[in-house]
């Protein structure tokens, strides 16, 4: 019991030293390509940035892109001021009880400016140089299962960057894709910050009284 007081005190360290979520809304979303008429606009991407998401309805807390949309489809997030970006929780939608749309593969870009979107596009998009921060492939998710499941990506990229892109590529579906090609969606993006500071004398005070009862009490236990 001792030692699991001691590591649970560890934990309790590591978030606020090394990575936290990114404060997004709706607002945060300048830029994107390709959405289905109606309730499924691309700013529902940062709807609901903490706690469970439930997908059980056609609600509107997800996007899609439309029937036979555009195969480069994106959305376009300034985070407000440069981040270091660490990692990215995504969570995929099923649409509703349908499980017939939904991302695969996709990647997430990064820039420090942006411009006009062109064609089709509302917005702005990326400018300037681009780096692809995480190129990933997304699970299709389960309309049975509930709530959605967060499907975490490391940053492959050390810099710091104000605006990201979230780039669908292909297709994934619980069941078979419904009513053409590239119906790309996502429910959530949750994006966090690792700072290059180094952490205050407190919190790394803690992680070290946490790390010698830890090791004190494997010490007793031997």
């Amino acid at each position: 019991m001792k030692i699991k007081i001691a590591i649970a005190l560890i934990l309790a360290a590591v978030p606020s030293a090394f990575a936290s979520l990114i404060p997004l809304a709706p607002g945060n979303v300048i830029g994107f390509l390709g959405a289905y008429p109606g309730p499924f606009p691309a700013a529902s991407i940062l709807d609901n940035q903490t706690g469970p998401i439930v997908e059980n309805t056609q609600n509107g807390t997800y996007w899609l892109n439309s029937d036979n949309g555009p195969a480069n489809a994106y959305i376009v997030i300034d985070l407000g001021v440069a981040f270091h970006l660490a990692s990215f929780d995504l969570f995929n939608t099923h649409n509703a009880n349908f499980g017939d749309r939904g991302t695969g593969n996709f990647s997430i870009e990064a820039s420090n400016s942006i411009a006009p979107g062109t064609g089709a596009s509302i917005g702005s998009d990326l400018s300037g140089p681009i780096v692809t921060l995480v190129s990933g492939t997304l699970l299709a998710a389960n309309p049975s299962v509930s709530p959605l499941v967060a499907q975490t990506f490391l940053s492959s990229d050390p810099g710091s960057y104000r605006y990201i892109r979230f780039s669908p590529h292909t297709v994934a579906s619980f069941n078979p894709p419904c009513c053409g090609t590239n119906v790309y969606g996502l429910n959530e993006l949750r994006a966090f910050d690792a700072p290059t500071t180094v952490p205050e004398p407190a919190t790394m005070a803690i992680f070290g009284v946490g790390l010698a009862a830890l090791g004190l009490l494997r010490k007793r236990t031997a």
